[in-house]
């Protein structure tokens, strides 16, 4: 008697459809490397982070459940403002200064907005909650350069025989996946 599971109960959950590719093609996606160690534990703190604080910034900003249009406006201004900071940093470490110095340059405004959100009420003062979701907004804007840093750290250690611009894609994308996925869980398991 044999038990099939279709496609579709491995993709209602995205842990389970993230690490079963992983054991089962072992040898297709799985590359090593403590260069990768770096990379690994930046997407799961920002994932942490991002799934902690920043998806549920609308609700912080809002104490007693006042000040709701307050928090709509606050919460959309921080998204437009990661996107545009997005396009800048894009710019500024392909022309200037290098991916790793704006990875460095966005974790350090995030780590900054993540204290200055833990040590100052946002309604104390409206220039730290102003300077706060900036900084936030900055350091949220890395996302997208760490996953193609971390695409292209991948492409460099990939040693075999036949390096193919999609496995080194597919293992990228799976490292980043795993990671993200165990930062969602962590955050899950202890919010």
């Amino acid at each position: 008697m044999t038990l099939s599971f279709g496609i579709h109960a491995w993709a209602s959950c995205p842990s389970l459809a993230t690490l079963i590719p992983v054991l089962f093609w072992k040898s297709y996606y799985f590359l090593y490397s403590h260069r990768l160690l770096l990379f690994i534990g930046l997407v799961f703190s920002r994932s942490l982070t991002n799934n902690a604080i920043v998806s549920v910034l609308s609700w912080l900003l809002t104490p007693n459940g006042d000040h709701i249009v307050k928090s709509a406006i606050l919460t959309n201004a921080h998204d437009v403002l990661s996107l545009v900071f997005l396009v800048f940093m894009a710019y500024a470490a392909d022309s200037f200064i290098g991916r790793f110095n704006t990875l460095l340059f966005s974790n350090v405004a995030y780590i900054v907005a993540l204290v200055l959100f833990w040590k100052f009420h946002p309604h104390d003062k409206i220039w730290v909650l102003l300077v706060t979701l900036a900084l936030l907004a900055l350091g949220t804007s890395g996302y997208k350069i760490l996953q193609d840093a971390l695409r292209d750290l991948v492409t460099d250690i990939d040693d075999s025989s036949d390096p193919d611009e999609t496995r080194s894609n597919a293992r990228a994308t799976i490292w980043y996946r795993v990671a993200y996925m165990l930062g969602f869980v962590v955050q899950s398991l202890f919010a």
